[in-house]
């Protein structure tokens, strides 16, 4: 007999509820992070090449309703990722440099 097991696993999604955006995108020098939580949180944020590789990890970073502004100038033309991570799951955002 043939028994089949399936787990689930992987990296669970930042609430739904707590919805990010980044602007503008594509840009040139500067990306800009924004959430509508009300009450705020502390989040890693990891840029990432779309191999895999981390760029750059920004640690504790409190955002509440506010814009995050990140400087991506010295950043090569191409591809990104942005990987919000808090305690409860991560979010990830593309944005393209030009």
């Amino acid at each position: 007999s043939l028994v089949v097991c399936y787990n689930s696993v992987g990296i669970q999604e930042i609430n739904s509820h707590q919805n990010y955006s980044l602007y503008p995108n594509p840009a040139n020098n500067i990306i800009n992070i924004t959430s509508e939580n009300e009450t705020g949180e502390r989040l890693s944020i990891e840029i990432t090449y779309p191999s895999g590789r981390i760029i750059e990890v920004i640690e504790n970073v409190f955002i509440q309703k506010t814009i995050f502004s990140l400087d991506i100038s010295r950043f090569a033309k191409g591809l990104y990722f942005v990987n919000l991570k808090n305690s409860n799951g991560s979010k990830v955002l593309r944005f393209i440099k030009l």
